[in-house]
């Protein structure tokens, strides 16, 4: 019994230290708690979130967006003037004129300038290229251009242009001026409305000057061909050449007759 005392009397010790160690600690978290809440009445430290803050809103789903309203095109914007044109001349393309073209960058652009104006010369008498050149002076031009506008200087080319009837077979162009005039006179004749231009206008080819020898070569070997042909036709006994059958007539009498009627048209014209 008294074994059993004594050990009952150590545990009741033991308890009583235990419990000494857990008030000290009981203690020890009071004051800890303390000084936390005394620190939180000092200035500068926020706690968060603060006691007063509101609530937090509850997400709200977004409203559906208005439908989006038709927009007009906005206009389209004009296109700015060209700029203007440093020498403006006509351009005639198929016989019509389809407007001005700047002639300094005419030939850049694939045309051809010609000048028809009454002081044109050909390259070999002009005086400067461009506007921005200094001219240099050409002996022979005012020449040219006097006889190009059927005047005749007092001069010995003046003198010799008076034998002349047409001054183009020299390679000097009449003026635009000149041809005018010349229509003029045609128009004005007594004998305008007699006169028969059936040949010049069935005529479509061209005729240019070769030389005197040559053309009396042409003129002879026609007169040849048209007494051939016309003793042809009276064999036949028939209006015209254009009548004879030529399948009937010989091979070399064949070959006149086509000769003939090939040369008429341009015998006639002249």
């Amino acid at each position: 019994m008294t074994a059993h005392a004594d050990r009952v009397t150590e545990n009741l010790r033991s308890l009583i230290g235990c419990s000494r160690v857990i008030a000290s600690v009981a203690r020890t978290l009071i004051v800890l708690v303390g000084s936390a809440l005394a620190l939180a009445g000092c200035e500068g430290i926020e706690w968060w979130p603060p006691a007063d803050a509101p609530a937090t809103p509850a997400p709200v789903a977004p409203e559906a967006p208005a439908p989006a309203e038709e927009v007009a095109p906005a206009p389209a914007a004009e296109e700015p003037a060209p700029p203007p044109l440093a020498r403006p001349v006509p351009l005639y393309e198929s016989g019509t004129t389809e407007g001005p073209i700047d002639a300094d960058t005419a030939r850049a652009d694939g045309f051809f300038v010609l000048d028809l104006g009454e002081e044109w010369t050909p390259y070999l008498f002009t005086e400067r290229v461009s506007d921005d050149e200094d001219p240099v002076e050409h002996a022979y031009r005012s020449t040219y251009l006097a006889l190009a506008r059927g005047e005749h200087p007092d001069d010995h080319h003046g003198q010799r242009a008076q034998r002349d009837k047409y001054l183009e077979l020299f390679g000097i162009m009449p003026t635009l001026g000149l041809l005018r005039e010349r229509f003029r006179r045609v128009r004005d004749l007594e004998c305008a409305e007699a006169l028969d231009l059936t040949a010049l206008e069935e005529f479509d080819g061209f005729i240019r000057y070769t030389n005197n020898r040559a053309a009396r070569n042409h003129a002879r070997n026609y007169a040849v061909l048209r007494n051939q042909v016309n003793a042809l036709v009276e064999a036949a006994g028939v209006d015209g050449p254009e009548a004879l059958d030529s399948a009937s007539l010989e091979p070399r009498d064949q070959r006149n007759l086509r000769d003939y009627l090939a040369q008429t048209p341009r015998v006639r014209a002249v």
